[in-house]
């Protein structure tokens, strides 16, 4: 049995501040991180990089900071998602992603655990913290849509467009001007 002194287990709580003041540790073969092979062809679980150029310029992460990215520009289209299925899976009133094509971005902390939320869709979320980071579907070969809110600094993120307007709650739709699909 373990100690504990007072309400709080001072040794859980130094072991998971030793855990999450060290850089995450890449969980992949060194094969894997040679720059400019392009796997996305053949893979399709998110434990596995998918590289482009090394010189990454912008980068994103979950909540607890352990799944981390870097994608290099440009951004193929930035949209807030109002479908059911999108909205499910971050409880809120819809999502925002931005879409990067395969090559031009890679993991560079611990991957994220994946969930197929329907046949041919993949979900990529932080197993630690539950973080949303993506969706990827077979019918958008080619390129991952993460979440904008994973962005180290989303005020990059410039939606253009709402999607699937007609499953959207009326309490979720603003008036922005951005056109509506």
């Amino acid at each position: 049995m373990r100690q504990v002194a007072g309400p709080y287990d001072w040794a859980a709580l130094r072991a998971l501040i030793i855990r999450f003041s060290r850089k995450p540790r890449h969980l992949h073969p060194p094969w894997l991180h040679h720059c400019g092979a392009d796997h996305a062809s053949r893979l399709r679980s998110s434990d596995q990089y998918h590289h482009g150029a090394c010189d990454m310029t912008q980068t994103g992460r979950c909540l607890c900071g352990a799944v981390t990215y870097a994608f290099k520009p440009p951004i193929k289209w930035m949209a807030h998602c109002h479908c059911e299925s999108c909205r499910r899976a971050v409880s809120a009133g819809f999502a925002s992603y931005f879409c990067v094509r395969d090559g031009q971005w890679r993991w560079t902390g611990a991957s994220p655990k994946t969930y197929e939320s329907s046949p041919g869709v993949w979900r990529d979320f932080c197993g630690v913290c539950g973080s949303q980071m993506t969706y990827r579907a077979e019918r958008y070969a080619g390129e991952i849509h993460f979440h904008a809110a994973t962005l180290d600094d989303p005020t990059q993120f410039t939606p253009t467009v709402h999607v699937y307007t007609a499953e959207a709650l009326p309490w979720a739709l603003s008036d922005d001007g951005l056109p509506r699909k």
